[in-house]
């Protein structure tokens, strides 16, 4: 899920900022600078991507757990 989502990261050489896919960190590519056309290898210092993940996913069920206690009949009585 976030794969495809989009991060910001800046060239450690010339400071321009790019936009790469979570994907690419994940799988730490190489990427290219389109400025100074250094070569960059992005690092997912501690699996920080997988860690995201597995919180996201964690409230993912939380909520749904919550949302399905919403949906309960509620009965009032007079």
């Amino acid at each position: 899920m976030l794969d495809r989502l989009f991060v910001n990261v800046y060239c450690p050489n010339c400071g321009y900022g790019m936009d790469v896919q979570v994907l690419s960190v994940r799988l730490e590519a190489t990427i290219f600078c389109p400025c100074c056309k250094t070569s960059i290898r992005l690092v997912d210092e501690g699996a920080s991507v997988h860690g995201a993940q597995e919180e996201m996913n964690l409230a993912l069920k939380n909520l749904q757990h919550e949302l399905k206690k919403l949906n309960t009949t509620i009965t009032f009585k007079i």
